[in-house]
């Protein structure tokens, strides 16, 4: 289904950002959808918890999402939404 997926990365803030509480309902449907197919792994990293891994990730603002294929990370600019980030991982 999302052959070559690689790594999708939720990097946010639910203290004291509306966007990360909007967003974090999206992220688990999204979580729910891709968990049978093996070739899609996912994390996600609270500000707050994981300081030093969003700041390794030169994370700025929240909620960022990354997806990493093939080695080459890139910042997810799409709908934050499960469609969004499922068309994001399709090949």
């Amino acid at each position: 289904m999302f052959s070559n997926a690689g790594v999708t990365v939720s990097y946010y803030s639910m203290q004291g950002c509306p966007h990360c509480v909007r967003f974090n309902p999206e992220w688990e449907k999204f979580e729910n959808e891709v968990k049978s197919d093996k070739s899609v792994k996912t994390a996600k990293y609270d500000a707050r918890k994981d300081e030093a891994k969003v700041r390794e990730a030169g994370v700025e603002g929240f909620p960022t999402v990354t997806i990493t294929r093939n080695g080459k990370t890139d910042t997810y600019e799409g709908p934050r939404t499960v469609k969004g980030l499922l068309e994001a991982i399709r090949i």
